[in-house]
C-alpha cells in the first residue's frame, strides 16, 4: 500500500477494499500504535462483516485512550 492509498482510505474510510483491509493489518502490526491504521481496519472488518471485528474493537481499544472516534 502506498501512501496515496492511505491517505484516500484516511478521508473515505467506508471505501476500503478486502485487500486493502488485509494490507493495513500489515501495517499497523509492525506500527502498533498507528491509531489511524487501526481505524480503517476496523471499518474494513465492520464493512466484512467479518467474526473478527468485536475481537479487535476491544484491542484497540486499548491501544487508544480516545474512544470516542470508533466504528
Amino acid at each position: 500500500m502506498n501512501l496515496t492509498e492511505l491517505t484516500s482510505l484516511l478521508n473515505y474510510p467506508n471505501a476500503i477494499s478486502k485487500k486493502q483491509t488485509f494490507e493495513i493489518e500489515e501495517i499497523f502490526e509492525s506500527y502498533h500504535y498507528f491509531h489511524s491504521a487501526r481505524i480503517i481496519h476496523l471499518q474494513g472488518m465492520k464493512n466484512q462483516n467479518r467474526f473478527k471485528y468485536n475481537n479487535s474493537l476491544k484491542l484497540s481499544d486499548a491501544y487508544n485512550t480516545n474512544r470516542t472516534i470508533w466504528c
